[in-house]
């Protein structure tokens, strides 16, 4: 997956975050055996066998537009899928342009968070590196470091996800 051009200052932001920080894809090829996040198969980049779709019943419409789609290739790995990545298939992908996209963005991927813990997971679970960032960037916002503002509204945004999908679906995931 690449960014196309971005248009924005808040595309550019937020589709190097997605793609360096957040799911960054392998440059080499490999087998996919264990579920993975890093490099994981998003509906935006990648194609399954139909056979494949209607064994493991397609997207579970619980997730709804959250997650549905790691659930799926998940289910896919523990079902014994081969699966491969290949770095030569480049999918272009737009992300969001304007600061409330991202944010709602971010919000729902803190709640697909969530549905990914109920399914796969257990009851509780601290995510350590996002405080750390956030407070990092919260440091960096008062030393005037580039997009510090814009890290810490991301990352608020994702944790506020999580406690919603929290609450939502029964589990605790800070």
């Amino acid at each position: 997956m690449v960014a196309l051009e971005p248009r924005t200052r808040i595309e550019a932001f937020w589709g190097r975050v997605f793609l360096q920080e957040i799911m960054p894809f392998p440059n080499e090829s490999f087998i996919v055996r264990n579920r993975i996040f890093r490099g994981g198969f998003l509906t935006a980049n990648c194609a399954y066998q139909r056979k494949t779709l209607l064994n493991l019943g397609g997207f579970d419409e619980w997730f709804g537009n959250n997650a549905e789609d790691i659930d799926f290739f998940w289910r896919a790995i523990d079902e014994g899928a081969k699966l491969r990545y290949l770095p030569s298939a480049v999918v272009a992908h737009s992300f969001p342009s304007a600061l409330p996209a991202m944010i709602k963005k971010n919000f729902r991927n803190g709640v697909s968070s969530s549905k990914l813990q109920k399914r796969y997971g257990n009851w509780f679970q601290i995510d350590r590196y996002l405080y750390r960032a956030l407070l990092f960037n919260i440091f960096g916002m008062a030393t005037c470091k580039p997009d510090a503002t814009l890290y810490c509204l991301q990352l608020l945004s994702h944790l506020l996800g999580k406690y919603y999908g929290s609450f939502e679906v029964g589990v605790i995931n800070l």
